[in-house]
């Protein structure tokens, strides 16, 4: 009985090791899928709207071009 409990207690204690382990890999994973999405979203709106324009995300896939104006002082 006594080995039984061991060796319950040792499944239960590297099942949640490893189930720590694959969470922090899963947030890693997500965080260069964000930086990923960013970069291109950044590298869409330059193709867009060309230079000496800026972009204006809308929502996530509609943008409109704005153009930069010189303030006269």
């Amino acid at each position: 009985m006594k080995h039984a409990l061991i060796w319950i207690a040792a499944s239960v204690l590297t099942l949640g090791v490893g189930a720590l382990a694959g969470h922090g890999h899963a947030e890693a994973e997500a965080d260069r899928e964000d930086e990923a999405a960013l970069h291109s979203r950044a590298w869409a709106a330059q193709r867009a709207c060309g230079p000496g324009r800026e972009a204006e995300w809308l929502d996530d896939k509609s943008m409109r071009c704005l153009r930069r104006v010189e303030v006269a002082r």
